[in-house]
């Protein structure tokens, strides 16, 4: 008998290529700019030349292409590392800042070509 693959995530993630950057206090401050090259309502993917350790909160500024400002992630926790990406949880986000991020996850999803 085979097993079924379970999907952990929650929400669906889409592929994108923002400029990103982030600080956090883990021993020392981490500071750090890269590329989020998947992003979802819960979290995303960010790859990086900065080295952040797992277990690290961080807080985030995702540069969507199309908005005035950055959107602002206040906590988000390194789920994982591997090479030089990290994917982080969403822990904490301004409501008006939740409302953009909803927003921009919907146009992509919008976007999204029809499997």
């Amino acid at each position: 008998m085979s097993e079924i693959p379970v999907n952990r995530r929650m929400t669906p993630r889409f592929r994108v290529k923002f400029r990103g950057s982030f600080t956090g206090e883990v021993e020392h401050t981490v500071e750090g700019e890269g590329t989020v090259i998947d992003l979802s309502v819960g979290g995303c993917r960010v790859e990086t030349e900065t080295m952040v350790p797992a277990g690290s909160y961080l807080e985030l500024r995702v540069h969507v292409s199309g908005l005035d400002e950055p959107m602002r992630i206040d906590a988000a926790l390194v789920i994982w590392l591997r090479d030089r990406e990290f994917g982080v949880k969403f822990i904490r986000i301004p409501p008006e800042e939740q409302k953009r991020l909803s927003q921009v996850v919907q146009d992509l999803e919008s976007d999204a070509p029809e499997e």
